[in-house]
């Protein structure tokens, strides 16, 4: 018999209301015992994750296209050290939406006390802190990977990096057995929790296992070790696990998880290579006193699950000129204070689409470039790839954004139907950019696909960075 996700939520949660919440005695070598979290909606629990690495990142040399020999070029390699702690207050709940894949899923209200992951060695130094005005996130699972969706605006992607861990809380009963389990017993750890401590999106191999070795009346101390092979946006790699899982019998609750990875990754389309080691220590408890931010009265205003809206992410220009909003599946892959590239990742790892936005001449304050000449300028530069043009138009700005225009047009690339939206933006004080999405025409037309857009969510910044303050 075989579950998809959703209902093996609802399955644990059945599991889970049956257990009687009295202290368990001890279990002989013999007794047989049940472990699962305890759901219970009235009760808040903080879980802090606190991680250590080192290693190396590396990233293949550039191909060369006239070459007609095999090259052995070593990848360049650069020493990189991290330190992250996460600490977040969660208090469960079940999605209320009255039907489709998010009914009756399991959701954590959650509250962030801090996030912080700090970043050195070759790499340029970088110490990723949430705001105090990103605190409230709703936090479930789909797909079989965590999603942390800020109730208070756009996070941005270090923001997002800060607030995302191995050993999640709300996946920690994932690596529990499913069956009940004697002393000295062993048993697989699925997929989830092979994804929850690795962070891969898809599992290739996953040959961990977990043993119970102690069982007193108050605890089950489990370890687990083992391999996992898979990769992340299509960069493959492998980790080995080794560590130990404890389990509060009174509580109900994962309390605490310790382990050792060892991880090797090639390089993807937006993912560096790696050879990385670290240690992940997670500790939960129970929280005694009353949460202001999480109390009855306020979380029943908080939406009952995850919306769009909630999973944008904020990128900001290295000079500060402007800031856009873009779905999760866009990634910044080269961005300086003339040009930055943004590329849309599939889950394979593959690009399925692009954003270029360049720095264009500057005019005078409330003026911009002529559209008519735009157009021809657009023309001009595709050539015989320019087929037609199948929309334009001026954007709605709101007051003091300045102006906007866009030209939808239909090509060909070496045969294949390519679509391109050209975008000139122009501040109030007469700063152009010009953006460019190229996209093939299947992914334009998909309307389950939507995020094409970000370049119109483009807000000019009253108080651009100093020149000492920008990105290099």
């Amino acid at each position: 018999m075989s579950f998809d996700l959703n209902s093996r939520f609802r399955f644990h949660l059945i599991l889970t209301t049956v257990l009687a919440f009295g202290t368990i005695a001890s279990a002989s070598a013999t007794e047989t015992i049940s472990l699962r979290e305890r759901v219970d909606g009235q009760r808040v629990v903080r879980t802090s994750c606190t991680m250590t690495a080192e290693g190396l990142y590396f990233l293949d040399p550039p191909i060369d296209p006239k070459s007609t020999k095999p090259e052995k070029v070593q990848p360049e390699t650069l020493k990189v050290q991290a330190n992250t702690k996460l600490i977040v207050l969660d208090r469960w709940n079940l999605s209320e939406s009255a039907d489709g894949p998010n009914s009756g899923v399991l959701i954590a209200r959650r509250l962030v006390e801090f996030a912080q992951a700090d970043i050195g060695g070759q790499v340029r130094p970088a110490a990723n802190q949430i705001r105090k005005q990103r605190r409230r996130f709703l936090t479930d699972m789909q797909d079989e990977m965590v999603r942390n969706g800020s109730l208070d605006g756009p996070i941005t992607r270090q923001e997002l990096e800060a607030i995302t861990t191995p050993g999640d809380g709300i996946t920690l009963w994932t690596l529990l057995p499913k069956q009940e389990i004697a002393l000295g017993e062993t048993y697989k750890i699925d997929q989830l929790g092979a994804k929850s401590l690795t962070l891969f999106d898809t599992i290739a191999v996953n040959s961990l296992e977990a043993k119970i070795e102690t069982i007193d009346s108050a605890r089950v101390q489990i370890r687990v070790r083992g391999e996992v092979r898979g990769a992340v946006l299509g960069a493959e790699g492998k980790m080995t696990i080794q560590g130990t899982i404890g389990f509060d019998r009174d509580a109900g609750l994962v309390d605490s998880l310790t382990i050792n990875r060892d991880e090797s990754r090639r390089p993807g389309s937006v993912e560096a290579g790696l050879e990385i080691h670290s240690k992940l220590e997670v500790k939960r408890e129970v929280v005694k006193k009353p949460v202001p931010e999480l109390t009855d009265e306020v979380v029943e205003n908080w939406p009952k699950f995850i919306e769009n809206k909630h999973l944008s992410i904020e990128w900001q220009e290295p000079s500060g000129l402007f800031v856009i909003d873009h779905a999760r599946d866009w990634h910044v892959t080269w961005t300086d204070t003339q040009e930055s590239v943004l590329k849309r990742v599939d889950k394979g790892g593959t690009v399925i689409a692009q954003c270029n936005l360049k720095r264009g001449p500057t005019v005078a304050a409330g003026r911009h470039q002529d559209p008519a000449q735009f157009r021809d300028d657009v023309r001009t530069a595709l050539g015989t790839q320019y087929k037609r043009v199948f929309g334009e138009g001026e954007l709605d700005r709101l007051e003091g954004q300045g102006y906007g225009y866009k030209l939808a047009v239909e090509g060909l690339i070496q045969e294949l139907p390519v679509v391109w939206y050209y975008y000139l933006m122009s501040s109030p004080m007469g700063v152009q950019y010009l953006g460019t999405i190229t996209t093939t025409l299947s992914e334009s037309r998909d309307a389950a696909k939507s995020g094409l857009s970000l370049v119109e969510t483009l807000r000019w910044s009253s108080q651009p960075l100093k020149p000492t303050e920008s990105a290099k």
